[in-house]
């Protein structure tokens, strides 16, 4: 199995005050700093896909909650008429 190359990546400019705050963070979560950015930047090269996804649902769920709305209008119609007929 290849293994893939490893990359690294050099910032410059970073201000000295967040700086400190990633330290700190990342001393909260047990980690080193470098892991923490590592997690934060592959987390955001994936998050206009996610945007994508959770759009995509989003959408879906709208949809599905006209189906819904549209069946339940058209069983209470169907109950009314069914009612009616019982009288």
């Amino acid at each position: 199995m290849m293994r893939k190359p490893i990359v690294e990546l050099k910032i410059r400019g970073i201000n000295a005050g967040a700086i400190a705050r990633i330290d700190e963070l990342a001393k909260k979560k047990g980690m080193s700093r470098n892991k923490l950015l590592k997690m934060y930047l592959e987390n955001l090269s994936v998050m206009d896909e996610v945007k994508e996804i959770e759009d995509r649902y989003i959408n879906a769920m709208n949809s599905f909650t006209k189906v819904i709305e549209n069946n339940a209008n058209e069983l209470e119609r169907i109950r009314i008429i069914l009612e009616d007929k019982n009288k």
